[in-house]
């Protein structure tokens, strides 16, 4: 079962009623990061095609433009004591 999914279970099980838990794993990345990060597996997957990075293109930053997006899991995790067990290294080359 993946973190996200053992997590709702155990917040279904101990969290408190109306209490609100986000759930995250303290894996904060830019938006480019994590693009290059995927393109980078799809690229071991498929040697023989041009390299996924390719076609990435930038545009010019916005009002409202996320440059990575975070969540902070610690109430999760002091009050119920709930961490995830993968790392984003492990958990992005699961298929």
């Amino acid at each position: 079962m993946d973190d996200h999914s053992a997590a709702l279970i155990f917040i279904l099980k101990y969290g408190k009623l109306r209490e609100l838990y986000n759930i995250g794993a303290h894996n904060e990345r830019s938006n480019i990061d994590l693009v290059r990060e995927i393109c980078r597996i799809m690229d071991m997957k498929n040697a023989q095609a041009d390299s996924h990075d390719r076609p990435i293109t930038y545009v010019m930053n916005r009002f409202g433009h996320d440059l990575c997006y975070a969540i902070n899991a610690t109430k999760l995790e002091t009050e119920l004591e709930w961490c995830a067990k993968e790392t984003f290294e492990t958990a992005i080359k699961k298929p």
